[in-house]
This record gives C-alpha cells, sequence and structure tokens, in this order.
C-alpha cells in the first residue's frame, strides 16, 4: 500500500492525565515500518510523564505554549516550535497556558504493534460510544492467507463460467474467509462477525494447482461494523481487489433469529 490517509476520529488513542493521544500511522495503523505519527492535544494543565523509548522524536507545537522536559533541561515551547531529542532521552511536556496544548509527533523507527496496542489501547472515537467487544479491533490490524486452487475452486465446477479456472464466487469467499478470521481473533467468546457488503474486481485468470495468497486489512471500525481493504495475489500477479464490509454481532442473538424463520 503506497498511500495511507488516516483520520483522527477513527485513529486509537489513549486518555491520561488531561491528555489525549492519537495515534496516526504506525505499525499498527497504516503498516509504517520507519514512522511513527501522533496527535496529541493536552487540556490546560496536562501532563505528559516523563519517559523515554529507542525511537528518536519529533514535536511539532501547534497551538498553545507548555513546558518541555528533555533529560532534566526544561525549556519554554510555543505555537511554531519543532522540538528533536534522540533515542532513550527521558522528555515530558506540561501545558503550563490558559488554553489548550496540541502537538503532532514524529518517532523513527515505528513503536512496535506490541507497544502501540499497550499505549494506544482505546478504540476510536469514530465509534461513538465504544462496545466492549470491539476493543482489539483497530485500523492497521492485517492477516494473510495462503490457498491452493483445486477442481472444486473452478469457474466451470460451480457454473459460473466455462473454464477451469478460478472462480470470482470462491476468490471473494476466500477474501471474507481471511477477514472473517482476522476480526473473529480480537472478539471476546460469545461474538462472531457476518459478511454485509462485498465490492472487489476479478482481475486475472488463475488455474488449478496454483498457490494464491489473500491479504486483508481492517482500515475503519465504526460502532459494530469493520471495513477491510481486501486483495489477492497468485505466484505471477495481482488477481483481485477491493472492499469488504463486515459487522460484529452476537451469536445467540443471530442463531435465533435465523432459527425463528423456520
Amino acid at each position: 500500500m503506497n498511500m495511507y490517509i488516516s483520520k483522527k476520529n477513527s485513529a486509537p488513542r489513549y486518555q491520561r492525565d488531561g491528555i489525549t493521544s492519537y495515534l496516526l500511522v504506525s505499525k499498527l495503523t497504516g503498516g509504517a515500518e520507519q514512522l511513527a505519527a501522533t496527535l496529541v492535544e493536552m487540556k490546560p494543565g496536562g501532563v505528559q510523564r516523563v519517559h523515554s523509548h529507542e525511537p528518536e522524536q519529533i514535536y511539532h507545537i501547534v497551538e498553545g505554549s507548555g513546558l518541555m522536559t528533555v533529560d532534566g533541561e526544561q525549556r519554554l515551547v510555543y505555537a511554531g516550535d519543532t522540538i528533536f531529542f534522540s533515542s532513550f532521552a527521558a522528555h515530558g511536556l506540561e501545558n503550563t497556558g490558559a488554553t489548550s496544548l496540541r502537538y503532532l509527533s514524529a518517532a523513527s523507527p515505528s513503536f512496535t504493534k506490541e507497544q502501540c496496542k499497550e499505549w494506544w489501547p482505546l478504540p476510536s472515537l469514530a465509534a461513538g460510544s465504544p462496545a466492549p467487544q470491539m476493543a482489539q479491533l483497530h485500523p492497521g490490524l492485517t492477516r494473510t492467507e495462503t490457498f491452493l486452487v483445486e477442481e472444486q475452486h473452478t469457474a466451470y465446477h460451480i457454473g459460473s463460467g466455462d473454464e477451469r479456472v478460478l472462480g470470482t464466487p470462491w476468490m471473494i469467499s476466500f477474501m471474507e474467509r481471511v477477514s472473517n478470521r482476522l476480526i473473529v481473533e480480537h472478539l471476546p467468546a460469545g461474538w462472531m462477525s457476518v459478511g454485509t457488503h462485498v465490492d472487489v474486481k476479478h482481475l486475472a485468470p488463475t488455474p488449478i494447482g496454483a498457490q494464491m495468497r489473500v491479504e486483508v486489512e481492517i482500515l475503519e471500525v465504526v460502532k459494530t461494523r469493520v471495513q477491510l481493504a481486501v486483495s489477492a495475489w497468485d505466484a505471477e500477479e495481482q488477481i483481485g481487489a477491493g472492499f469488504h464490509k463486515r459487522a460484529v454481532v452476537e451469536r445467540a442473538s443471530f442463531v435465533q433469529r435465523a432459527q425463528a424463520k423456520k
């Protein structure tokens, strides 16, 4: 993926000590290997505790003013200032002004996925009042699986075409399967995901006996809905691409509703 557009309200976040931090781009959100970018909003009196980490980092003050601490040295910083500190430097920031302080930060290389999940544990604001079962689902989560194309998967076998090549319904089925597995592994017991929408292009034929690879990535989590980017590849080229939407539902209620139609 060459471009990733992050929206504040769709970003994982944390709230503490008068601070809200949004993880805009990272290994967890957007798949950035060498960069992590955050937007931080601090209320008057808000304090970012002194801490350190391996990636070097910059803060760019967008709005407000505060007191910056780096390795014991303290300096007042204002809107328009950019502060750099090196790897493992102990740093913190306090909003000493009467208005909100906002800054953008960039750290390189990116924090690990495990660090991102630990430090930005809250779901996005786009989820409104987030349902507890969605707490572990965030944009940037990915899953990849491989499949062998067999006779049963061909367009000829299922009647969607005349040749013994991978049928479009099966390609979409593999995309849905991987999407479902990605979501389910982040859900608590008693919850499941169901497909609600598919918008996919089948780009190239794949013969019997070929290995195909399916890649999925969560783009957005809104309330109980999940949107994913889906793609498929064989050994030679990309064979499919598009988008898929799924909903997270309570298993017992879903089964009960289906059984009531008998």
